[in-house]
């Protein structure tokens, strides 16, 4: 086996474990006992070593552990990017160190225990994760909005507020096999408002005016279009074709769901991130169902 380095600073060890976890999702039907569980895959893999940085080794070609080698293994530690660990049994992988300890044994005065753990950092060109593809599944929908969420939590919004978590409402949908029938239109709902926060997360990066932020407004912008898209294909309202029309000018909510040839509760069904406002923007994208008959205007 090759020796175990560092950054290319070889040490001596007394311990090595090395293990990951599942990553598993549950799925409730409701009226029913158990859950489906489902695999979202593995989580970064860890290594964790006992170093023994001192000076009375012998074996091997390891001298000066403790006065020479250690100061600049404590120092590659320290830097927090990525960095080529040379494992025995894996041999090199790129990581990243988590945490370090010292075990000092006052009987024992020629050097240190060290509690060292990394964990693997691979590249980005490494994954395999591709928002533009259709998303075919509400399960598909959560797994990204997850993956999303945990994007937006890492980023200094410098006093702007946070987007809320866009999770939640899928997770109420995530079951949709038994729960359709009894849900009805609010599985619309959901799919709205999180493209409605989606929506929010764009605008705030925009204010923000950061460039490195330009992956996640990418990656915001194209998750919005697959739920809109699986929305579209998602059919709540029964057998009524759907369709979509942009607003000219600013209207309330009776007046155009009226022109629409529809009640205001069938309006709001169809566009329920609409309802928070009595009015509806000009430039704004509706739907509507494509056999209503519009009310004459009166003279």
């Amino acid at each position: 086996m090759q020796r175990t380095a560092w950054r290319f600073i070889e040490f001596p060890i007394m311990r090595r474990s090395y293990g990951f976890q599942q990553e598993q999702a549950k799925h409730r039907y409701i009226f029913r006992d158990q859950q489906l569980i489902e695999s979202l895959g593995a989580e970064n893999p860890t290594y964790r070593y006992t170093i023994p940085f001192r000076e009375d080794i012998i074996k091997g070609p390891y001298v000066h552990l403790f006065t020479e080698v250690y100061p600049d293994f404590l120092d590659a530690c320290l830097d927090r990017t990525r960095g080529v660990l040379s494992d025995p049994v894996h041999g090199d992988i790129n990581c990243k160190c988590v945490s370090l300890s010292e075990d000092l044994d006052v009987n024992r005065r020629d050097g240190i225990d060290v509690e060292v753990e990394f964990i693997t950092a691979p590249l980005e060109s490494e994954l395999t994760q591709d928002l533009t593809t259709q998303i075919k599944t509400l399960h598909g929908a959560a797994d990204d909005a997850r993956r999303f969420d945990q994007d937006i939590q890492k980023i200094d919004w410098r006093q702007e507020p946070s987007p809320q978590a866009t999770v939640s409402p899928l997770d109420f949908i995530s079951s949709i096999g038994n729960q359709l029938e009894v849900s009805g239109g609010k599985v619309t709902a959901a799919l709205a408002d999180y493209s409605f926060r989606l929506e929010k997360t764009v605008n705030t990066i925009d204010r923000l005016k950061d460039p490195n932020l330009a992956p996640t407004r990418q990656q915001a912008r194209r998750l919005q279009a697959a739920v809109l898209d699986l929305e579209d294909r998602t059919d709540v309202t029964g057998t009524r074709p759907v369709k979509k029309l942009t607003t000219v000018t600013n209207q309330s909510l009776s007046a155009l769901a009226s022109a629409l040839g529809m009640t205001l509760q069938e309006f709001a069904r169809l566009n329920p991130s609409f309802a928070r406002s009595p009015f509806v923007k000009a430039g704004s994208t509706i739907r509507a169902f494509s056999d209503a008959q519009p009310k004459p205007k009166r003279r």
